[in-house]
């Protein structure tokens, strides 16, 4: 009903029935369970893993005539990141800055015909209000920033036509071969702009991504 985030709390540390602790101020009950809207009380507790389940890579080739295309291709299925970058872009710091456009989806009101009894109030995935005073308790490291680390990478595709014998000697050239060859093509991930091929420990920060390169080429034989 307010927007804020909430988290699953540390009912072991912070005992809710202990009615004089600070945690009790921001102890929420919503249809019968407890949550917290601070995270320092919230509960810490094994999120998943950053190695895949399986990596790899493949190549190909297929030629026909003169002409030849080629890719090598890597992926990753399983394993989670941790995307620091877009907890940046989702925070609010009171100041000019570069934000995400999934802020645009942030709770901006009582949904109609939401009371404080809706089977529904619990929204999970959902982007709390834009509040710069609520930043710190909605942008809190946790598991809404854990992304699902799977991957697939275009690394290379080249495209190569080689001249036929019959041009080679009206020009008397012994080979002509043209190249044509993209690095880093693209990148397909959970979330767009994440890279979960930064660190092995499974979090994705600030980084240049991969550029992309194209190259073009021409090798001729004498």
């Amino acid at each position: 009903m307010t927007g804020s985030a909430l988290y699953v709390p540390d009912n072991e540390k912070y005992d809710p029935s202990n009615t004089s602790g600070d945690w009790q101020k921001y102890l929420v009950n919503i249809n019968g369970t407890n949550y917290t809207t601070y995270h320092t009380y919230a509960k810490r507790d094994w999120a998943g893993t950053a190695i895949p389940n399986v990596y790899g890579s493949f190549s190909t080739g297929l030629t026909w005539k003169n002409l030849t295309l080629s890719g090598v291709f890597t992926y990753a299925q399983g394993g989670k990141t941790y995307d620091d970058s877009y907890l940046g872009l989702m925070s609010m710091s009171g100041s000019v800055g570069n934000l995400h456009s999934d802020l645009l989806k942030a709770w901006n009101g009582v949904p109609e015909g939401m009371t404080e009894t809706s089977p529904n109030r619990i929204k999970a995935g959902g982007v709390p209000v834009v509040d710069f005073s609520k930043s710190i308790y909605s942008n809190a490291m946790s598991s809404r920033f854990l992304q699902d680390g799977s991957y697939f990478v275009i690394k290379n595709v080249g495209l190569s036509y080689t001249m036929p014998q019959a041009l080679l000697r009206k020009i008397d050239f012994n080979s002509v071969r043209f190249n044509l060859s993209v690095e880093n093509l693209a990148t397909f991930t959970k979330l767009q702009g994440m890279n979960p091929q930064q660190q092995f420990n499974g979090r994705s920060v600030s980084a240049f991504v991969t550029p992309r390169v194209m190259s073009f080429g021409v090798n001729i034989g004498l």
